[in-house]
């Protein structure tokens, strides 16, 4: 009986753990999104605001809450800071708690987190693509290059069971 308290305390933190961490992920994911196409470094330079340019501090990188004390604007210069900022994040750390809660503590784990990674970031640039191609008149290759993209990403998604059994779960 104790010993079963235990388990579940641990799987609780667990749980939290993940989706707190899925919070800093789903914030590393904005930047990779809006930098990769551009063909820009995800680490270097610093994050600053798009309006100002003034670099970002620590305090207001602190996912979801950083944009809710600030109310969804700069700090230095008061522009607006979109809401899929916060969005993204919380997704993510929802996500990231919901395999914790589905898979438990095990190495296997590391297969979905990694596909949900992949999902997200591929969704956002997609998204921020399709708009990009409505605008200049592409979207039937998006389309096209989007679907050929979700065949091969369930394809993957199909064979994690095998990964994760290959992985020693």
């Amino acid at each position: 009986e104790g010993r079963r308290k235990n388990v579940q305390w641990i799987d609780i933190w667990f749980v939290a753990y993940l989706g707190l961490l899925g919070l800093v992920v789903g914030s590393f994911l904005n930047v990779v999104a809006w930098r990769l196409p551009r063909r820009q470094s995800i680490v270097r330079p610093p994050s600053a605001c798009p309006a100002c340019s003034h670099r970002l501090s620590a305090i207001d990188l602190v996912p979801v809450f950083s944009w809710l004390f600030l109310r969804g604007r700069c700090r230095y210069c008061g522009a607006p800071i979109s809401v899929r900022y916060p969005l993204v994040e919380m997704l993510t750390g929802m996500v990231f708690a919901l395999i914790a809660l589905g898979c438990g503590i095990s190495i296997g784990i590391l297969v979905p987190l990694g596909l949900s990674v992949v999902w997200i970031t591929c969704g956002l640039i997609a998204r921020d693509a399709g708009t990009a191609a409505r605008r200049a008149g592409h979207a039937r290759r998006l389309w096209r290059t989007a679907g050929i993209l979700c065949w091969i990403a369930l394809a993957v998604t199909m064979a994690a069971p095998w990964i994760a059994v290959w992985l020693g779960n």
